[in-house]
């Protein structure tokens, strides 16, 4: 599937999502769209390393459960516990 993008700045937004925000969300506020864009650019670079990094944690802790759940595969359980 060919998804259309529209660019602003360094981020890449699905077209569909882009006109959106500028023809519907942003049409009746006094945000105008470059300032709207340019602060989700921003977010987007300052947040984008620390949830990176917490999904990596998370897919370390799955892994865990995953190997704890193939050792015991076939023994009863405590729902007690």
């Amino acid at each position: 599937m060919d998804v259309s993008k529209a660019t602003h700045g360094s981020i890449e937004i699905d077209r569909a999502l882009y006109e959106f925000v500028n023809n519907a969300v942003l049409a009746n506020s006094t945000v105008n769209q470059e300032h709207f864009w340019n602060g989700f650019e921003n977010v987007l670079q300052n947040f984008t390393p620390k949830i990176e990094h917490l999904l990596r944690i998370r897919d370390d802790y799955q892994s865990q459960i995953d190997e704890w759940h193939l050792a015991h595969k076939g023994t009863p359980h405590d729902q007690e516990s």
